[in-house]
């Protein structure tokens, strides 16, 4: 029984590994540079772990509210151990670039096809 918790366990990891990092529909209003490194600082919710709409395009992967009321997709999947990355401070400050990722139909249905723009990582700290 643990055995198949654990396959199953690691299968949807590596599920999720795969498809790591992608896009959605636009969740922030502000202005897009995929070439630029920027910096966003905010608080973060994690997504990492919990079935949601995020999951099919990232595994370490959230929200960053911030200051200005934006909400913006935020990933850590491109960064050295990523999968061991815990946010446990109420404010953080994150440098990165934003890239699109696009999800086509799934033949299986596990996720829906989606376009996000997403903010990924090379930087953070906890201020």
């Amino acid at each position: 029984m643990k055995q198949n918790l654990m396959k199953s366990f690691l299968i949807i990891y590596l599920f999720l590994s795969v498809i790591s990092c992608g896009t959605a529909k636009n969740e922030t209003t502000i202005p897009i540079s995929t070439s630029e490194k920027q910096d966003l600082t905010g608080s973060f919710e994690s997504k990492k772990g919990v079935m949601h709409k995020l999951s099919c395009h990232a595994f370490n992967i959230g929200y960053l509210s911030t200051d200005s009321k934006n909400k913006v997709i935020i990933c850590f999947d491109r960064m050295e151990n990523s999968e061991n990355i815990e946010i446990d401070c109420s404010k953080i400050s994150v440098r990165g670039n934003f890239e699109d990722h696009e999800i086509k139909n799934d033949e299986n249905g596990v996720c829906s096809a989606s376009k996000l723009s997403i903010f990924y990582v090379s930087e953070w700290k906890c201020l």
